[in-house]
């Protein structure tokens, strides 16, 4: 957890409002989710609620954010929030807004999200997940606690370091229909490590998107600066941001048994469609 979080529980001092600066939206929503379980002090089943988005007192937005990960946050999910927060929390003392992808809010829906944010109810905490920082106004910036997610959460371990190399050749070699057979037949060495090899990928792409941004501190994997640099260039900001939340199903589906062959066939060739649809875009 980010240690502003960890300070804040630290010392009960739990803001009203939060701005949390993360590249990775599925990062920043981790973040969240595991500052909300600390303090309301959850249980196991409550942190398993919370995880999946189901847990009473909190409410996450923009509505439909499960299905499409990169939902735009809209004036009626504001509408909504600033019905909720003036009702009590259900089961304990405070209740939780996470808001994902802030970026996307228009001047209008940040302008009625700044009522509430300037008399906050008691026992409310919103935390607002933001992607750009010059998205959001000046005066829902000046009203929030701002956290800038580091991304230096421990080296990779070894075994998976090891993975970075074929990983970065297989994502940059996805550009023909010849080179994603290649690709299916060079990740098929790795079938009975492929959740790792999954893990790996994710990392590439997510830290390309960093990379772009040119905050090459918050890399995860910083000491693989080339190979991240190469993964850039191959995948523009588009391919990557849909690549992440396929990414993270691909992970879903490993977890539940998946035949591995038929998960990297899969794998394969949507990288290499989004890699070829968004390849005009930045």
């Amino acid at each position: 957890m980010n240690a502003a979080f960890r300070n804040d529980i630290a010392n009960n001092k739990i803001g009203h409002a939060y701005l949390v600066f993360s590249p990775d939206m599925r990062q920043g929503l981790d973040e969240a989710r595991e500052f909300i379980a600390s303090v309301l002090k959850a249980d196991e089943v409550a942190v398993r609620l919370i995880n999946e988005g189901a847990y009473a007192d909190v409410t996450e937005y923009p509505k439909g954010v499960k299905d499409n990960p990169k939902a735009q946050v809209t004036v009626a999910d504001t509408d909504d929030l600033t019905a909720l927060v003036i009702k009590r929390p259900s089961r304990g003392e405070r209740g939780f807004f996470i808001i994902s992808n802030a970026e996307t809010m228009s001047q209008q829906c940040q302008n009625k999200l700044l009522k509430t944010l300037e008399e906050p109810p008691g026992g409310v905490t919103i935390i607002l997940l933001s992607a750009a920082s010059g998205a959001m106004l000046p005066t829902v910036v000046s009203r929030c606690r701002v956290i800038e997610l580091s991304y230096d959460g421990g080296a990779l371990p070894k075994e998976k370091e090891g993975l970075i190399l074929p990983m970065t050749e297989i994502l940059t070699g996805l550009s023909s229909s010849k080179a994603v057979l290649s690709a299916v037949y060079g990740l098929t060495k790795y079938k009975d490590r492929l959740a790792d090899a999954v893990l790996v990928i994710r990392l590439l792409l997510r830290d390309a998107l960093v990379y772009k941004t040119g905050l090459k501190s918050r890399m995860f994997l910083k000491a693989y600066e080339d190979a991240v640099s190469s993964v850039s260039q191959a995948y523009s900001r588009a391919a990557a941001e849909n690549a992440l939340p396929f990414l993270d199903r691909t992970d879903k589906r490993l977890r539940l048994y998946a035949n591995p062959l038929s998960v990297i066939d899969e794998l394969c060739f949507t990288l290499a469609e989004y890699r070829v649809k968004y390849r005009k875009q930045v």
